[in-house]
């Protein structure tokens, strides 16, 4: 009894949502974290195939068959299996994206069940989309720009990537600049005052 309240307490302290299924798929826990995510307390999951309940359908709605589940596919194969780019629904009917993985329960060499374990990834999804939105809108700026505009290496001064103004203003094509470093087009007088400037950049005394 001691053990089984230890585990319990254990599981319930986990920030992951954790649910057990027997070999029909049917709940036989789900911990604090779980029940939280789903909307469900646990004597609603309780013997209920736990598919049906909260992983029925796909992204747009349409059904999705547990033959095509990996969490299913864990009962067949005994392989631990992972996913990202699935729903979970809750109890209201809204889903949330999320990343689970599937451990078999194996006792005497028979797969006996599954533990599930999974996170609702919400706002790193939300997070990936602002970061590509905000690249989207830098390469704009950035191929449109009517000033010319060099991305260097801050170590060497290596070129690798310029703009179209650039390249026109250096009189050479975009392939050619990425064999050059920004000393290449320094005029001769004035390469050792930019070296000066350029080392104290590398070295913070510039921002």
């Amino acid at each position: 009894i001691a053990a089984n309240q230890k585990n319990e307490q254990i599981l319930n302290s986990s920030g992951e949502g954790i649910y057990g299924l027997d070999s029909n798929g049917r709940t036989t826990f789900a911990n604090s974290s779980a029940q939280k995510m789903l909307g469900y307390s646990f004597s609603e999951m309780k013997n209920k195939i736990q598919h049906e309940l909260i992983h029925h359908s796909r992204t747009d709605g349409t059904p999705f068959p547990s033959k095509e589940c990996k969490i299913y596919n864990t009962f067949l194969s005994g392989n631990v299996e992972h996913a990202e780019d699935e729903v979970f629904w809750r109890k209201d009917g809204t889903s949330f994206p999320v990343e689970y993985n599937s451990h078999p329960i194996i006792e005497n060499n028979k797969i006996k069940g599954a533990v599930v374990s999974f996170n609702d990834i919400s706002k790193r999804l939300n997070s990936e989309d602002l970061f590509q939105a905000s690249e989207a809108r830098l390469k704009i700026v950035f191929e449109e720009s009517p000033l010319g505009i060099a991305l260097i290496n801050s170590l060497t001064g290596q070129i690798y990537e310029v703009n179209n103004k650039f390249a026109e203003i250096a009189g050479r094509t975009r392939s050619e600049l990425q064999n050059l470093s920004w000393m290449d087009l320094t005029h001769p007088d004035d390469l050792d005052q930019d070296m000066k400037q350029f080392n104290a950049l590398k070295t913070g005394k510039l921002d």
